[in-house]
């Protein structure tokens, strides 16, 4: 499992304490990070079977990598769902070197958002969500 945030380096306070708050100058700066930690991921055949990204700002940006071809690998297959519980999820079939593996993304609040979905039980509870993992 790889856990990511969008924001690749640290920012004062006086900047923004959540990615809601910040500009869209501050992700397509760290855009290249993340292409990057794919990329040697997959070139160290290390690339993760579960994706979690934090925070609906930089969900649009993942997702759009996966349509990319230079990073080391390539998508065979996608589906995607949504429900009234669950943020998003994507499955992927990915291919590595010419070895198939498949690759969930999902979307989910950070542990330190207010609210009650603090943890994942709920994710898993969810039957769309159970449904994509088939």
């Amino acid at each position: 499992m790889y856990v990511t945030n969008a924001i690749k380096r640290f920012l004062r306070r006086c900047e923004g304490l959540h990615s809601d708050q910040l500009d869209e100058s501050r992700f397509k700066e760290s855009e290249g990070v993340w292409h990057g930690e794919l990329r040697e991921l997959a070139g160290h055949g290390a690339f993760p079977q579960v994706i979690v990204i934090f925070g609906e700002p930089f969900w649009r940006r993942a997702c759009e990598t996966f349509g990319r071809r230079d990073l080391g690998f390539e998508v065979s297959g996608h589906c995607w769902v949504k429900s009234d519980r669950l943020h998003f999820a994507n499955r992927y079939q990915v291919n590595i070197a010419g070895a198939p593996q498949a690759l969930l993304l999902i979307r989910m609040d950070h542990p330190a958002a207010h609210g009650e979905r603090r943890t994942a039980v709920w994710l898993f509870e969810d039957e769309a969500f159970r449904g994509v993992l088939c």
